[in-house]
């Protein structure tokens, strides 16, 4: 093997070897910067669906114990008598 041959390979096989070993470490972290991404994501979506799961909770239990009060239900007795009473408007 001439001389010229082994100052080439010499060369270019520590640049080719370090383009290979900068590609395997890019593609590497950019898998795991994307994983870690997706899990926080992940993470934060769950955690909002459970705070809409309490919010939407808590509304009904409010709308359940407002509809069974005796006062509010005196009131729509009312309200619908004195709408019941009313002539109604011809169409």
């Amino acid at each position: 093997m001439r001389i010229l041959h082994k100052l080439l390979i010499g060369v270019c096989a520590p640049a080719i070897l370090i383009w290979v070993l900068g590609f395997h470490a890019a593609t590497a972290s950019e898998d795991h910067l994307r994983h870690e991404i997706e899990r926080d994501l992940r993470s934060q979506a769950q955690t909002l669906v459970d705070e809409i799961d309490r919010a939407a909770a808590q509304h009904l239990y409010v709308w359940r114990r407002f509809g069974r009060d005796p006062d509010v239900l005196d009131a729509l007795r009312d309200a619908n008598a004195w709408s019941a009473a009313r002539p109604r408007w011809p169409l």
